[in-house]
């Protein structure tokens, strides 16, 4: 992991979500950039609504075990070279507990690409 303010993967992953406040589409998946326990950066095949709130559901590798966090979208561009959107997504309401988790998450994730699993 980087040495910055807070544990960050930048290494390319997949997790569900669905609109929780904001929005109306049922869950899919999207392709995670950049991830660090302040939010993430991602690629979706749908514009995302700024300020609409989403719930990520982050899956370990192997599927162990699962994280949920919600997510408020900073902003959404649509990148015409891939036909795709990126947005940036600040996480909300994570607590210690939650933060704790998702940090460890983030570290199986980053050893496991790393690997190249």
């Amino acid at each position: 992991m980087d040495k910055r303010k807070s544990v960050r993967c930048n290494k390319e992953f997949s997790v569900s979500y669905k609109v929780h406040q904001g929005g109306d589409f049922t869950e899919t998946v999207c392709l995670v950039k950049d991830c660090s326990l302040e939010g993430m950066k991602l690629s979706t095949t749908q514009w995302l609504n700024p300020k609409a709130v989403l719930e990520f559901i982050i899956t370990k590798p192997l599927g162990k075990d699962q994280i949920t966090v919600l997510g408020k979208v900073i902003d959404c561009e649509r990148d015409k070279e891939k036909g795709l959107y990126s947005s940036r997504v600040s996480f909300i309401q994570l607590d210690e507990k939650t933060k704790d988790k998702l940090a460890d998450t983030l570290e199986e994730i980053r050893w496991y690409k790393k690997k190249n699993f």
